[in-house]
């Protein structure tokens, strides 16, 4: 134990994991909201009985990723085991996109290693965009409330210490579901993300919120009202107005913007990190004693700051030129800050049905 522990404790400080803890993550295929997922759960512990309960990270990957390559690249499974959280890797739905060939018997079995080209149509339906390429009647909202039900219910996770991780797609999602169930996450973190749900009503209790963005993002631009999806679009070899015509992106200190009128912020501001590159600006005079943070990642992409270089599965699929001429075109990553550590301080200080006034 000591030994794994060490290990973990190593791999964070190199800014990769070798994920000391392979022997207790199960990978299971649920049906919620009335389609069938595959959901990778790592365990901090091999005993989850008694009436001990754990908080859990929900990590939504991104838009040419899935729920492998997010555990890859943030190692949340290791910093779960270390630190007793339950790390949650769910994939999205599989898109409609019929070039798909034999991903659905890759799909159905959950030890078969997904091709590349089965994960570039896999999207998360966060608002806007992309209703078209997902299956018929499909509510990822929905989704992650039953996930989390399935959590708290099988897995001993605790319903007060319910928090959501989102890169890019995941991030835009993560921001959607606590417009609609704030009574369920004690917090959230978005790398990435771009889209402002024009529906999101204020709500009794704001949801303590960690927003990171880099500057020269192209997948979901920093500073200008355009087109999201470039990267899918790049990746899959489509033509932007195939099925990113209706998927805007605001800019993200619009966004920002929007956030902080619905959940009453006052207007002083400050300066409360600086890392390198990185600059963070807090807000902490929210409702409920809610607060804000966002963290400007000047000169790099949105690539998950301190993540893991590429997408290993790259090398199962044949297609590494194409992964590395993605990683190329997503451009320079921010190495100043460790994202999964930091999402983590930030999460743990933070639970439901408890005073929130935290300045940090």
């Amino acid at each position: 134990m000591k030994c794994r522990a060490a290990l973990a404790a190593l791999c964070l400080s190199l800014g990769f994991c070798a994920h000391a803890n392979a022997d207790q993550y199960t990978t299971i295929r649920a049906t919620l909201a009335g389609q069938m997922y595959t959901i990778t759960i790592d365990l901090p512990t091999q005993e989850v009985t008694g009436d001990k309960t754990y908080p859990a990270v929900i990590a939504l990957h991104g838009q040419i990723g899935d729920g492998q390559q997010m555990r890859e690249m943030t190692g949340f499974d290791d910093l779960g085991y270390r630190e007793g959280f339950i790390a949650v890797f769910p994939d999205a739905n599989k898109g409609l996109d019929p070039r798909q060939g034999s991903c659905n018997a890759k799909l159905r079995d959950p030890t078969t290693p997904l091709s590349i080209n089965c994960r570039g149509s896999m999207t998360w339906l966060r608002g806007q965009c992309c209703s078209k390429r997902l299956p018929k009647d499909t509510d990822q909202v929905q989704f992650v409330t039953e996930l989390i039900d399935l959590l708290v219910r099988k897995y001993k996770a605790d319903p007060n210490r319910i928090y959501l991780a989102g890169y890019d797609e995941g991030a835009n999602l993560s921001f959607r579901y606590i417009c609609e169930h704030p009574e369920k996450i004690a917090a959230i973190a978005a790398v990435g993300g771009a889209e402002w749900y024009v529906n999101c009503k204020e709500a009794a209790r704001p949801v303590p919120t960690l927003y990171l963005h880099g500057t020269a993002d192209r997948c979901q631009p920093y500073s200008s009202d355009t087109i999201c999806g470039k990267c899918r679009a790049r990746y899959d070899g489509q033509a932007l107005n195939e099925v990113f015509e209706q998927d805007q992106c605001a800019p993200a200190p619009e966004v920002v913007s929007h956030w902080l009128k619905t959940n009453a912020c006052q207007p002083a501001k400050k300066i409360v990190t600086t890392a390198g590159q990185m600059s963070c600006e807090s807000w902490t005079g929210c409702r409920a004693g809610s607060n804000f943070s966002f963290c400007t990642l000047n000169g790099s992409s949105s690539f998950w700051p301190g993540g893991q270089l590429g997408f290993p599965e790259c090398e199962r699929s044949g297609l590494k030129k194409k992964c590395s001429d993605m990683m190329e075109w997503l451009g320079p990553v921010n190495q100043d800050i460790n994202a999964t550590k930091m999402i983590w301080d930030f999460f743990k200080i933070r639970r439901l049905n408890e005073p929130r006034a935290v300045s940090r």
